[in-house]
Order: C-alpha cells, then sequence, then structure tokens
C-alpha cells in the first residue's frame, strides 16, 4: 500500500498494539521499563496510524496535500492522547512518530511548515485542557515539532491565554502537564513546555491558578524526587521550579510534611551525585519555606508554628541547608500575586539582578547599582529621558536590572556605547571620578535625541559653566558678611564634583596638592536646566575674612558630591560621617599655598574660613577620602581609620534652608588596601530591604552591614536621600515607554531561548 492510498480520517478501536520486534534505541528517547498507565479498551486503533507513519517515512520525497496533512496531523494527536501501554511497549510507534514529525518540519516551507506547528500545538493544548479528555502522556512526543522550529518554543502557549482561556481550563492543563512530569521520561521536550506554560501563566498574572493548582499537586511531585533513577534532570527541574515559586504561600508546608522524610531517607541511601543534589535542593527549598513562614512570628504564635511543623523541622535539622539553591532565586508566586492584587508594580521581578564584570569594570558597576537605588533619578531616566542620546542607554539598563529573566545582565554594549578614552574598561578607575565624568556626559547630551545618534564616535563633553540658584534670604536681618554675596559665582564651572571653593579646601585636608583657580577671558557659557544638577546639585557658601582688614566675603559654588577627608587623630579615635561632615564645615585658617585674595588688599591673604550649605541637595553623594598623600613616596596611601557610617546626617546650613536631615541608602565599598588597585562593590536599599550587589553576585543583607566589614573593605562614596523627599516604586514594564520595554522583552527572549537549547542538550 502506498502512503498516499492511507486514510487517517476513520480511525477504530482496538486494545492491542502490535509488537515492533526492533530493540530500543537510547538516541532519540529514553525509555524506562514500567507501566505508565492502565489499558483502556476503548483505546483508538493504533495499527492503522502506525501503518500511515511507516508508509509515509518510507517515501521521504511525499508530502501529502496541505489539508490532508494538518488533519492526520490531528489525527495522529488524538490518536496519541488515548495511547496507553508502557514506554517500552510504545517505542516503535512513538519513534515513527517523532521520525515522521520532524521529516515535516524540516522538509516543509513556510507558511505551511507554520500552519502545521500551531495546528498541532493548538491541538495538544485544547486537549489537555479538557477536563473530559484523560490527555495520556504518550502525547507529549508531538512536542518534538518545537526542535528546530521558527516558533517561539515553548513559549507559544502565549496565543492560547490571549484568547481568553477561562482559569478553570488553564488549572486543566497544567494539572495534566504535572502528571505527566511525574510519570513520563520518554519526551525531552515536556519539561521545557511545562517552564514555558508557566511563564506565559506569571506574565499574565495567572498566579491563583499557578498556586492552587500547584499545592494540590505538590504532594505527586515531591514524591516523584524519592526514586532518582526513574527522574530527568529537565524534570526534576521542573519539580523545583514549582516548590520554590510556592515557598512564600500560606500552608505549603501542609503539602510537603507528609513526604518530606520518605524522600529525604530514600535520597541519603543512594550514595550517587544525582541524589546528592537533589537532596540539597529539597532540604534548600524547604528551609526557605520555613524560613519565610516563620519569620514574622512571635511568641506564641512561633511556638504554634514550631509545634505544629515539628517533624518537618527536626527532619531539616538532620541535613545542613546551603541557601544557595539557584531556584530561590525565582521569584515567589505569593509575593507577585500580592503585587498584582495590590495593583502595583505588577510586573516587577522580585529577585535582585547583578551586573557581569567586563574584567575590571566593578567601578562602573557599582556605581550603576547606587544610581538605580536612586529612585527618583532612575525613573525619571527610563519615564522621560528614554530618548536622549546616552540617556536612552541608561534607561534600557536600568530597566534590564529590574525585569531581565536572569540574575545577572551583561553590561557591554552599554559600557562601548560611552566610548570615552579617559575610561577604558580594561583598566581600573576610582569609582568618583567615573560618577563625575558620567554626570557631565549626561549633561552634555541632556537635550539631544537618541535617534540616529552614531555612538561609534567619542562623546563630545561640553564644558558649562554651572547655574546658580538665585541667593537665599540668609536671615532677617542679614549680618555684613552675609550681604556681600556672589563676587565670584562666574567661577563654578562644570567640570567637577564640586565647587571651587570646596575643591581647595578638600586638597588641603585631604592631600598635598591644591587645585587653583585659572580666571579665562571668556568664560564656558551657563549650563542648560540640568536634571542631575536638581537631583545631586547643592550650593555651598564658603565665607572668607581677611586676617590683616578684617574684609569679609563670600563665594557660592555648586557641588554635586562633599568630598570628606579625616582630621589628624589619635589612634583610636572613633570618626563619625556627622563629624567628618561639620569638620568640612568648621572655622578653618587659609595660609601659605591656600591663601586667599582678599578684595580690599588686592593680594593673597591668610584669611579665616568656614563653609556653610546654602541649598541642599535631593540626594546627597558623600565621599569619604580615605588616602593620605606620602609627600616622600610621592604615593596615595590608604587609610582604614575606625568609622561609625551614620545612616543619617544632618547638613550645616544657612538659617533660610530647613531641609537639611538625610537617610543613607547606598554605599559603594572599596575592598583592598591599596588605591591603585582593588574591587568596588554596592551596598544598597531597595523596595525589599538591603542588598549587596558585588557585580553578578547579589545577596540579601541588612543595614548594619556596613559597620562590620573587614578593615580593608572601606565605604568610599556614601549616598543619602533627603528626608523630604519621597522615594516612588520602580515603573512597572507596562509603564516602561514603548522603546526601552520592547529592547527589555528582546534581551529576556535571547536569554530564554539559550536556556531551553542548554535544556534541550542535557542527558
Amino acid at each position: 500500500m502506498a502512503a498516499e492510498d492511507a486514510d487517517l480520517s476513520k480511525i477504530h478501536t482496538s486494545s492491542k498494539i502490535d509488537p515492533d520486534p526492533s530493540p530500543p534505541s537510547t538516541s532519540g528517547m529514553v525509555v524506562k521499563n514500567r507501566e505508565v498507565v492502565n489499558d483502556n479498551p476503548n483505546q483508538p486503533e493504533l495499527n492503522t496510524v502506525a501503518t500511515y507513519i511507516r508508509l509515509i517515512n518510507e517515501q521521504p520525497n511525499y508530502i501529502p496535500p496541505a489539508n490532508e496533512l494538518i488533519e492526520n496531523c490531528l489525527n495522529i494527536v488524538t490518536c496519541l492522547s488515548q495511547t496507553v501501554g508502557t514506554e517500552d511497549e510504545l517505542w516503535g510507534l512513538l519513534t515513527a512518530v517523532e521520525e515522521y514529525l520532524v521529516r515535516l518540519i524540516t522538509s516543509l516551507e513556510c507558511p505551511l511548515r507554520n500552519d502545521v506547528i500551531d495546528a498541532i500545538l493548538d491541538k495538544f493544548f485544547t486537549i489537555i485542557s479538557d477536563p473530559t479528555s484523560d490527555a495520556r502522556p504518550a502525547m507529549s512526543v508531538i512536542l518534538i515539532v518545537l526542535d528546530g522550529s521558527e516558533t517561539e518554543a515553548p513559549f507559544g502557549t502565549a496565543r492560547w491565554l490571549e484568547g481568553g482561556p477561562s482559569p478553570a481550563s488553564l488549572g486543566t492543563a497544567l494539572a495534566c502537564l504535572y502528571r505527566w512530569i511525574t510519570e513520563w521520561n520518554a519526551s525531552p521536550a515536556l519539561s521545557d513546555w511545562v517552564l514555558g506554560y508557566m511563564k506565559k501563566l506569571e506574565e499574565n498574572e495567572q498566579y491563583d491558578v499557578l498556586i492552587e493548582v500547584s499545592k494540590d499537586n505538590l504532594s505527586r511531585l515531591l514524591l516523584a524526587v524519592h526514586n532518582p533513577t526513574d527522574l530527568r534532570q529537565s524534570n526534576a527541574e521542573v519539580i523545583f521550579h514549582v516548590m520554590a515559586s510556592l515557598r512564600e504561600t500560606t500552608d505549603i508546608l501542609d503539602k510537603v510534611a507528609p513526604n518530606l522524610a520518605v524522600v529525604l531517607n530514600a535520597l541519603v541511601a543512594d550514595s550517587r551525585q544525582w541524589s546528592w543534589q537533589l537532596l540539597q535542593n529539597v532540604v534548600d527549598i524547604t528551609t526557605a519555606m520555613v524560613d519565610h513562614l516563620r519569620g514574622p512570628l512571635l511568641g506564641q504564635d512561633l511556638v504554634s508554628f514550631n509545634s505544629r511543623y515539628h517533624a518537618v523541622i527536626t527532619c531539616l535539622e538532620q541535613h545542613m541547608a546551603s541557601r544557595s539553591s539557584q531556584f530561590l532565586r525565582l521569584p515567589a508566586w505569593g509575593s507577585q500575586s500580592n503585587m498584582a492584587a495590590a495593583g502595583g508594580n505588577e510586573m516587577a521581578v522580585v529577585r535582585k539582578v547583578g551586573l557581569l564584570n567586563r574584567g575590571t569594570t566593578c567601578y562602573v558597576n557599582s556605581v550603576m547599582q547606587a544610581l538605580l537605588a536612586t529612585r527618583e533619578f532612575s525613573n525619571f531616566v527610563v519615564l522621560h529621558l528614554h530618548n536622549r542620546a546616552y540617556w536612552a542607554k541608561l534607561a534600557e539598563l536600568f530597566t534590564k536590572l529590574k525585569y531581565s529573566v536572569s540574575t545577572k545582565v551583561d553590561p557591554d554594549d552599554f559600557y562601548v556605547t560611552m566610548n570615552s578614552p579617559k575610561f577604558n574598561i580594561d583598566i581600573q578607575h576610582d569609582t568618583s571620578e567615573f560618577l563625575g565624568y558620567f554626570f557631565e556626559l549626561l549633561l552634555s547630551y541632556e537635550h539631544k535625541m537618541d535617534c540616529d545618534h552614531d555612538y561609534s564616535k567619542a562623546p563630545v563633553i561640553v564644558t558649562y559653566r554651572r547655574r546658580l540658584p538665585p541667593p537665599l534670604t540668609l536671615s532677617p536681618n542679614p549680618t555684613e558678611e552675609e550681604a556681600v554675596v556672589d563676587n565670584n559665582q562666574d567661577e563654578a564651572v562644570a567640570g567637577s564634583s564640586t565647587g571651587a571653593t570646596a575643591n581647595r579646601k578638600r586638597a588641603r585636608k585631604g592631600s598635598s596638592n591644591s587645585r587653583k583657580r585659572q580666571r579665562t577671558t571668556e568664560p564656558p557659557p551657563e549650563a542648560p536646566e540640568s536634571f542631575v544638577d536638581h537631583i545631586f546639585g547643592g550650593v555651598i557658601l564658603s565665607r572668607m575674612r581677611c586676617m590683616v582688614c578684617n574684609t569679609l566675603s563670600t563665594t557660592r559654588d555648586v557641588f554635586r558630591d562633599l568630598s570628606l577627608a579625616f582630621p589628624e587623630a589619635k589612634k583610636d579615635h572613633i570618626h563619625t560621617v556627622q563629624s567628618l561632615v561639620d569638620y568640612y564645615c568648621s572655622t578653618e585658617l587659609l595660609t601659605a599655598d591656600n591663601r586667599y585674595k582678599c578684595p580690599a588688599c588686592g593680594c593673597k591673604r591668610d584669611v579665616e574660613r568656614r563653609a556653610v550649605i546654602e541649598y541642599t541637595p535631593r540626594y546627597l553623594i558623600i565621599v569619604l577620602k580615605n588616602f593620605k598623600f606620602d609627600t616622600k613616596k610621592l604615593t596615595q596611601n590608604k587609610l582604614m581609620s575606625p568609622t561609625i557610617y551614620s545612616h543619617s546626617v544632618t547638613l550645616p546650613t544657612v538659617p533660610a534652608q530647613t531641609q537639611n536631615g538625610y537617610t543613607m541608602y547606598a554605599a559603594i565599598v572599596h575592598e583592598g588596601t591599596s588605591m591603585s588597585s582593588g574591587h568596588y562593590y554596592t551596598l544598597a536599599k531597595t523596595e525589599d530591604g538591603w542588598y549587596l550587589f558585588n557585580d553578578d553576585d547579589v545577596t540579601k543583607c541588612n543595614e548594619d552591614q556596613i559597620q562590620f566589614l573587614r578593615p580593608c573593605n572601606t565605604p568610599y562614596m556614601l549616598f543619602y536621600r533627603r528626608d523630604d523627599v519621597d522615594e516612588a516604586l520602580f515603573p512597572s514594564l507596562n509603564e516602561v515607554p514603548p522603546n526601552i520595554r520592547e529592547r527589555v522583552k528582546v534581551h529576556n527572549k535571547l536569554y530564554i531561548e539559550t536556556v531551553q537549547k542548554l535544556q534541550m542538550t542535557r542527558p
């Protein structure tokens, strides 16, 4: 009989399968000799399907007409959905189906190929979502069509979700997939489909479906780990994905408790490395469940919890939890569900995302994480400056750090676009100097559009004269000193973090290199309105009294950070950030190279100087000058002075400025004993607490960790938010501008495809 004579439009029923004399092969499928489901006397006629497929496979050049081809494929799916038997018994049929489907998707031309794939997957989902179908796991062999196809496999399930299936249908499909995961090992693509389906449920905020169905099936899933011999690695990943995602769900331990001891004892009894990996994941995830549920309890509630789950806690105590399972980085469905129900940041990724180190780029990574934590800054960049040159790249990076499905982002594209000869990413640099340069880069392009900008060329940094706000009324009855202002305001020039007068004082107290003012015949243009200065800019008044004629004068300078030197002190003296701020603004005598030109005398004189803040920045950056210049060796030696890093500081201000209290939200730490080398990382406060961002390694910490660092780990840059500034949540992905949102989705898609390819190649 020729293939074109085979007819699958009419399928009869039979209870037998013709035995296949060929031996099982391990190249196409993993075959286990165990019963899958009980025999069904009403199963379809498999011999007709097997004959048809065999004839088609024997004639590789023959392709049925399009309508017949799709109809026959659907009949094959329907037949497989009711096929029963062991994996050994079905080996011949399933191998033939795989060969047939692979030949179709590799030989058909578009769009017919896509039509066939869509029809097969549509039928597949229709069957598994039907509560009356009792679909058999042998049907999962048709997922082989995902291999090598141009569909977004296995995430093509999105089209069914967008069609509006009921939660009951979604739950039925998920329960069916969970059942197959525990029963069937012959379809390598099954686990990828399950993970893809769960991902789409997450993206569509179907958390109630995920939580309820997963809870109902958790006992079955956990028990599948009991026998590691019959458990594929990819299926185990699905089970642990479900367990970890449920870790913050109320009463989840009630689902785990009945089988936990049995599973752990079985894994301990098996000495293979695979079993120990399974054991560690079960212990880590279950421990995370206990920690989350028990954490907020006190008093009698804690006693009741410990009593109720005594068996679980005792069982876990017999094993050492590493708390490092990769699955604990997954967002918990419970917290995601709460955010979606509250209408807040529903698309936010709960886990934190790090930045890959491209060799010596920790100085950039640490600054980017601190700027992301500066929520008013990062929010405005994403929502309003996403179409400006260089700002758009920063907005994309910020959004990836919030919504990447990976736990780490490669920032190479962002670094390359900066294209700065001054800051080569292959050489270590100072974070404070880099931030100063980066602010000037942003300021230079704040009013230039991103479209058609040529990032292959080095950016042009424009030197601006800082824009000074009008003077505040210093007091109800100004004194002679307070009335003399602005006589040097033309000298506040961009290019350094702080104003000229402040720089001179910091140089005297922090190093031997004094920075002298240089007048130009044509001062630079005044800077346009700058968002950078709106967020980080402040104004400092420097009041000088000539020691010869007692003339008083005042200069006003813009600053974006305060660089604080450490005064000479006894060996056991403990500094605080507040004491360093007070020292910075204290009265001092300027002599020798630091003398100031008295406007009355017309020459340089010794002067008495005192600084005070006129305009306080919304966000304050403090740079701690943890070094001292060695005049003999001409080197900078790092200071490791005992310091209390105050979480709250108050700036000395003029009487008219009442907003002067600040609270710390981030810190960049320098690790190392030398100023010319070392490593930078960031401690930052996020919506759910403090985290340590060490390049791509992100770990939970607490706000007091900064006080207990090793002596060689010295906080270098401290970030404070003014107490009257409200902190908003990062925009949801739906609120992110389309151009940035699409780039992030492409980034996530590429990552997901890469992971799927790796999973498909695992044994």
